[in-house]
């Protein structure tokens, strides 16, 4: 399409010597969002491949409902960095007593959009650890923290042999079964419905939680840790998938980014991430004999 017809699908409005359309859409060229044949107000653009793939709602691997999450409430929210850092109180919507934000949200369409963002921000990094991880030597799974069972279901595509659990708050259920559903994993994906802090977790070879840990203060990251521990059966593995600052704090940008995220949504101290060094501290009192780090992407690892 060339800018004309963008502007005609978009229902923009052209002046005669409008040049913002040319040097917005030549700006999404130069970050390779768009190709572009030929210059100018005739010039044919397109989206590229992982344009197709990520930006594209046609697309697997669509990922904006997540980026519009991040411009609605994300970015928002991190204007109030320095009245953060000031009283160490979040100003945002969270139900502050439950720190929960599934419980915060009443509007059941604007929960799943929040759920499914969430799920597409840890989209490549699930896909990523299913491809290099060896899942043969086990046969159960409990994703603690499953939201909309995302992980399980990529699991299962591809190692057949797994028995998996997605526990999530009953908030979460309905979407879950929805979506397991919809691909036909009913009978290699269970739904289960509680309270990490509250409900026992089964016996099983396998524990994942992503993005878990980082919402919650030191003692109750502990909490979890530990409880994943008890739940493992002999030579059971235990696996968090999240950002994952450096033991130096001074690389890992998105990492460091996303802890303050975590300030904002909650309050100093609620909700931060944290180095590999810290989660084996944590991971060896709780009981673990081998700990290790597997690079998901530039900022996300699986410990």
């Amino acid at each position: 399409m060339n800018g004309e017809q963008i502007a005609t699908k978009l229902n923009l409005k052209l002046q005669k010597e409008s040049r913002g359309l040319w040097d917005f859409l030549d700006s999404l060229v130069a970050i390779k969002c768009l190709n572009r044949e030929g210059i100018g107000p005739t010039a044919q653009y397109s989206n590229t491949l992982e344009s197709s793939e990520f930006l594209s709602k046609r697309g697997k691997g669509y990922i904006g409902t997540w980026l519009e999450i991040l411009d609605t409430r994300s970015y928002h929210n991190i204007y109030t960095l320095d009245d953060v850092l000031r009283t160490g109180k979040p100003f945002n919507e969270t139900d502050r007593g439950k720190n929960n934000l599934w419980m915060s949200i009443a509007d059941k369409k604007k929960l799943e959009r929040l759920q499914t963002a969430m799920g597409q921000m840890q989209l490549f990094n699930f896909k990523t650890l299913v491809d290099v991880f060896d899942f043969k030597p086990y046969t159960t799974l409990l994703d603690a923290g499953g939201c909309t069972a995302l992980f399980t279901r990529i699991l299962v595509k591809k190692w057949t042999h797994m028995k998996c659990i997605s526990f999530d708050l009953p908030v979460v259920e309905e979407h879950a079964k929805r979506l397991i559903k919809e691909e036909g994993h009913e009978r290699e994906i269970q739904v289960v419905s509680g309270d990490f802090f509250v409900d026992p977790f089964p016996k099983v070879d396998v524990v994942t939680m992503g993005n878990v840990l980082h919402n919650w203060p030191l003692s109750k990251k502990k909490y979890l840790v530990k409880k994943a521990y008890d739940s493992l059966n002999p030579s059971g593995v235990y696996i968090v998938i999240e950002n994952v600052i450096d033991d130096e704090r001074k690389t890992n940008i998105d990492a460091l980014m996303m802890s303050l995220n975590m300030l904002v949504e909650y309050g100093d101290g609620i909700g931060f991430d944290y180095c590999f060094s810290e989660f084996e501290s944590w991971a060896r009192d709780a009981g673990f004999r081998q700990t290790k780090k597997i690079k998901l992407s530039d900022s996300a690892s699986a410990l």
